[in-house]
């Protein structure tokens, strides 16, 4: 009776691990599409800001007349709205990267509860939403989104110091535009690897 009992008890997590690994192949082709759909509405937000602001930004070199507004505080406008943009583009692709995983978390220890250890090893360790640190708690392609619009804040503040148009302006102005709207985007970064550390330490009561 006991070896019967046992028996099933085998088969029943063997079901439970093929199970899984199916649904580790649908996760991947799902993240996979998810992955090109956030490349794609990444890239035309970020056109989509540099069209606006480059329109803006070459009318000194266009115009072989004096341009009759204040091209200065029109250029200064652009740039706070663009890092405005960015900011907001920050945040959702932040909170996005929170979302998905902390979903990791969830499904990595639903998985180590009810299937065998040996789907992991398939992965080497990788498909494991726990332990992560600042710099990698957001999924790869989201930190890659980050760290790109944080350069593009810079490659802005850059460009508007160097606009033959707007050099009334200070050019520690920019930089000073700039350097706040990074700092805002960092200190959500770490907000939300707060709340990602203390959703670990809930888990583990």
């Amino acid at each position: 009776m006991d070896d019967k009992i046992d028996l099933m008890n085998i088969q029943g997590k063997c079901n439970v691990a093929d199970e899984f690994a199916k649904q580790l192949h649908e996760q991947y082709a799902v993240s996979d599409n998810a992955k090109t759909t956030n490349v794609i509405s990444f890239i035309a937000a970020i056109a989509f800001v540099f069209i606006g602001f480059g329109y803006v930004y070459i009318q000194p070199y266009l115009s072989k007349e004096e341009i009759a507004i204040d091209y200065s505080s029109l250029l200064l406008y652009a740039d706070i709205l663009a890092n405005i943009v960015f900011v907001l583009l920050t945040i959702l692709c932040v909170s996005f990267g929170y979302s998905t995983r902390r979903d990791h978390v969830v499904i990595t220890r639903i998985r180590n509860q009810y299937a065998s250890k040996y789907l992991y090893d398939w992965f080497n360790g990788k498909f494991n939403g726990c332990g992560k640190s600042l710099l990698n708690y957001l999924p790869n392609y989201y930190m890659i989104m980050f760290v790109f619009i944080q350069i593009f804040i810079f490659t802005l503040a850059l460009g508007c110091a160097r606009n033959i148009g707007a050099q009334d302006i200070s050019e520690c102005s920019w930089y000073f535009i700039a350097l706040l709207a990074v700092l805002i985007n960092i200190g959500f970064l770490f907000y939300n690897f707060c709340k990602y550390i203390l959703f670990l330490k809930e888990g583990e009561k």
